[in-house]
C-alpha cells in the first residue's frame, strides 16, 4: 500500500511525491515572477510617460487659447504689441501648479525635471521633463522641451 501524500512510508522516509518542488521547478516561477514585473514595471513607466505628455500638452492648449484670446483683444483695442515678447502664462487664469515663474538665462541643469519655466533671456516658455529618456528635445539631446511663440502659434 502506498502512502498518502505527505505521510511518512513505512519505513520512515518521505515519498518521492511528497517532497515539495524541485529547484529547476522554483527556479522558473522565480524567472516567470522576474518577466513579469518586468512587464509590469516598463508599462508603469510608458503610463507615466503617457500622462506627463497629457499634462504638458494641455497647458500647452491653454496657452494657445490664451495667446488667441489675448491676441484678438489687442486687434480689437487697436493696441499694437508683440505677443512673443511677453511671458503667455500671465495671460491665464491660472498659472500652471508646477509653473516655477519667470527666470533670467537659468541653468538648465538645475532646473527640477517636470517644471515650467519662462526664460526672460531668449523669450521662451521652457518645460524641463521628469522622463527624458522617453521625449525628444528640439533644443538638442533629452532636457528641456521648449515651447515658443511662432507665427502666432505656441510649438514644441
Amino acid at each position: 500500500m502506498r502512502p498518502a501524500h505527505g505521510r511518512r512510508a513505512l519505513n520512515g522516509q518521505r515519498s518521492k511525491r511528497s517532497r515539495g518542488a524541485s529547484l529547476w521547478e522554483n527556479l522558473l516561477v522565480v524567472i516567470l515572477i522576474a518577466v513579469l514585473v518586468t512587464i509590469a514595471f516598463n508599462h508603469f513607466i510608458l503610463l507615466r510617460v503617457q500622462a506627463e505628455r497629457l499634462a504638458m500638452d494641455q497647458v500647452l492648449e491653454e496657452l494657445r487659447a490664451a495667446t488667441l484670446q489675448h491676441t484678438l483683444h489687442l486687434k480689437a483695442s487697436g493696441a499694437a504689441a508683440d505677443p512673443a515678447a511677453t511671458n503667455p502664462v500671465r495671460w491665464l487664469a491660472q498659472p500652471p501648479p508646477n509653473y516655477l515663474g519667470e527666470l533670467a538665462g537659468p541653468d538648465t541643469a538645475a532646473i527640477p525635471a517636470g517644471q515650467w519655466y519662462f526664460d526672460t533671456r531668449d523669450q521662451l516658455l521652457v518645460y524641463r521633463v521628469d522622463n527624458e529618456a522617453y521625449f525628444d528635445s528640439p533644443l538638442g539631446g533629452a532636457g528641456p522641451i521648449q515651447a515658443g511663440y511662432e507665427h502666432g502659434r505656441y510649438t514644441a
